[in-house]
Protein backbone atom coordinates (compact mmCIF):
# COMPACT_ATOMS: atom_id res chain seq x y z
CA UNK A 1 0.00 0.00 0.00
CA UNK A 2 2.59 2.66 1.04
CA UNK A 3 4.80 1.68 -2.45
CA UNK A 4 1.39 2.93 -4.64
CA UNK A 5 1.32 5.69 -2.55
CA UNK A 6 4.86 6.39 -2.99
CA UNK A 7 4.79 5.86 -6.51
CA UNK A 8 1.14 8.26 -6.95
CA UNK A 9 3.24 10.89 -5.07
CA UNK A 10 6.39 11.06 -7.43
CA UNK A 11 4.18 10.23 -10.24
CA UNK A 12 2.19 14.00 -9.88
CA UNK A 13 5.44 15.40 -8.52
CA UNK A 14 6.98 14.15 -12.06
CA UNK A 15 3.94 15.60 -13.98
CA UNK A 16 4.41 19.09 -12.52
CA UNK A 17 8.16 19.23 -12.96
CA UNK A 18 7.32 18.20 -16.65
CA UNK A 19 5.08 21.09 -16.52
CA UNK A 20 7.95 23.58 -15.23
CA UNK A 21 10.11 22.21 -17.93
CA UNK A 22 7.93 23.23 -20.36
CA UNK A 23 7.58 26.62 -19.21
CA UNK A 24 10.75 27.44 -18.75
CA UNK A 25 11.57 26.19 -22.05
CA UNK A 26 9.03 28.64 -23.63
CA UNK A 27 10.53 31.13 -21.87
CA UNK A 28 13.80 30.12 -23.18
CA UNK A 29 12.82 29.88 -26.47
CA UNK A 30 11.02 33.00 -26.20
CA UNK A 31 13.66 35.66 -25.11
CA UNK A 32 16.89 33.16 -24.34
CA UNK A 33 16.26 34.08 -20.39
CA UNK A 34 19.70 32.17 -19.56
CA UNK A 35 17.90 31.12 -15.88
CA UNK A 36 15.42 29.14 -17.57
CA UNK A 37 17.97 27.19 -19.60
CA UNK A 38 19.42 26.12 -16.40
CA UNK A 39 15.98 25.66 -14.45
CA UNK A 40 15.30 23.59 -17.59
CA UNK A 41 18.69 21.36 -17.28
CA UNK A 42 18.45 20.99 -13.98
CA UNK A 43 14.89 19.56 -13.75
CA UNK A 44 15.24 17.44 -17.02
CA UNK A 45 18.12 15.48 -14.35
CA UNK A 46 15.22 15.47 -11.46
CA UNK A 47 12.94 14.27 -14.17
CA UNK A 48 15.12 11.60 -15.79
CA UNK A 49 15.71 10.20 -11.74
CA UNK A 50 11.99 10.52 -10.72
CA UNK A 51 10.78 8.39 -13.73
CA UNK A 52 13.66 5.92 -13.18
CA UNK A 53 12.63 5.55 -10.15
CA UNK A 54 8.84 4.98 -10.70
CA UNK A 55 10.27 2.55 -13.20
CA UNK A 56 12.03 0.61 -10.85
CA UNK A 57 9.12 0.64 -8.15
CA UNK A 58 5.98 -0.24 -10.52
CA UNK A 59 5.37 -3.70 -10.78
CA UNK A 60 1.79 -3.61 -12.91
CA UNK A 61 2.91 -4.33 -16.94
CA UNK A 62 0.36 -1.93 -17.87
CA UNK A 63 1.32 0.81 -16.03
CA UNK A 64 5.31 -0.44 -16.68
CA UNK A 65 4.59 -0.15 -20.19
CA UNK A 66 3.28 3.81 -20.11
CA UNK A 67 5.97 4.70 -17.77
CA UNK A 68 8.46 3.51 -20.26
CA UNK A 69 6.39 5.69 -23.15
CA UNK A 70 6.82 8.79 -20.82
CA UNK A 71 10.51 7.96 -20.28
CA UNK A 72 10.91 8.01 -24.00
CA UNK A 73 8.82 11.53 -24.71
CA UNK A 74 11.03 12.71 -21.86
CA UNK A 75 14.17 11.74 -23.31
CA UNK A 76 13.25 13.07 -26.84
CA UNK A 77 11.64 16.49 -25.16
CA UNK A 78 15.24 17.10 -23.62
CA UNK A 79 17.10 15.98 -27.02
CA UNK A 80 15.04 18.69 -29.00
CA UNK A 81 15.43 21.13 -26.33
CA UNK A 82 19.24 20.88 -26.64
CA UNK A 83 18.63 21.19 -30.51
CA UNK A 84 17.17 24.47 -29.81
CA UNK A 85 19.55 25.60 -27.54
CA UNK A 86 22.31 24.68 -30.15
CA UNK A 87 20.03 25.97 -33.17
CA UNK A 88 19.16 29.69 -31.29
CA UNK A 89 23.52 29.90 -30.27
CA UNK A 90 24.23 29.60 -33.91
CA UNK A 91 21.65 32.42 -34.71
CA UNK A 92 23.37 34.80 -32.37
CA UNK A 93 26.63 33.87 -33.44
CA UNK A 94 25.53 34.55 -36.70
CA UNK A 95 23.32 37.55 -36.25
CA UNK A 96 26.07 39.21 -33.94
CA UNK A 97 29.02 38.53 -36.71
Amino acid sequence: MFRISDNSLKVVETDRNLTNMRRNALAYVQNGDEQALKRVRDMSKTVHDDLASIESATKNDERLAMVKKIIVLSDQFTSNFELIVKSRGERDHAVNE
